[in-house]
């Protein structure tokens, strides 16, 4: 036994319309919470999204008979959240546990109201929110979002959206790794390993008539080139000046 959701309100319960938030709240969550209560206040959508919900999730189910199961209204909240904040199971138990303006979007009343949401039925749950499921829902979110706007879904809409920031393994191109980007080896002059190699992978200290030349390890790899052409110059004796 399932249902959409819970149509009899218990004493102390806000509706979903009414909930308030901080105007200058700029947490993930009552973000989150706001485009809810939209959609729920939306009647178009929120008859869109529960037709899609009892479609996919109560094709086979008795909504007379059975021990009574999560409403489908308190699934799709739940999954909304996970998906917004990025969070694990764990986190969400203890928001709709815990959480005030989580649990009056959720249905429950500020006091006397104490369901426990145990880890295991809330990763049940939310589990049956598939990827297809995401899909049709999003669809109706964006015809619900043309008609905020008042934008027929036939012409392009434009938005300003921001950018997110992806983990990669690019590496920072310092002047030595800057050496192998060459076309040609054989295009690699003495002065640009110079330029590339000795002023900033090596070090030069004169002893003497002896001179020591300490090899920087992102250096390492490209000297074995460089002395090897190094070797192949004619060296040229100048007499000395009188």
């Amino acid at each position: 036994m399932r249902i959409v959701e819970d149509t009899q309100f218990k004493l102390g319960q806000v509706p979903i319309e009414e909930i308030t938030f901080h105007p200058k709240d700029r947490d993930d969550i009552p973000a989150a919470l706001k485009g809810l209560q939209h959609l729920y206040c939306d009647a178009t959508a929120r008859q869109k999204i529960f037709e899609i919900l009892e479609k996919q999730l109560l094709p086979n189910i008795d909504l007379q008979r059975g021990r009574p199961g999560m409403a489908l209204w308190r699934v799709f909240v739940l999954g909304v959240l996970k998906q917004a904040l990025n969070c694990d199971f764990d986190r969400l138990r203890s928001l709709a546990a815990n959480h005030l303006e989580v649990r009056q979007m959720l249905g429950h009343t500020n006091f006397w109201d104490e369901p426990v949401y145990q880890l295991q039925t809330v990763i049940d749950n939310v589990s049956l929110l598939t990827a297809d499921v995401l899909k049709e829902i999003n669809d109706a979110v964006v015809a619900c979002g043309h008609r905020l706007v008042e934008q027929e879904p036939e012409k392009p809409l434009l938005c300003r959206v921001d950018s997110a920031v992806a983990k990669t393994n690019v590496e920072w191109p310092t002047d030595v790794r800057l050496l192998w980007e060459e076309p040609d080896e054989s295009q690699i002059s003495l002065s640009t390993y110079r330029e590339r190699v000795l002023k900033v992978g090596a070090r030069f200290v004169q002893h003497a008539r002896n001179i020591v030349i300490h090899i920087a390890a992102s250096a390492d790899a490209a000297w074995e080139q460089f002395w090897r052409r190094y070797c192949q110059l004619t060296w040229i004796t100048l007499p000395l000046k009188s």
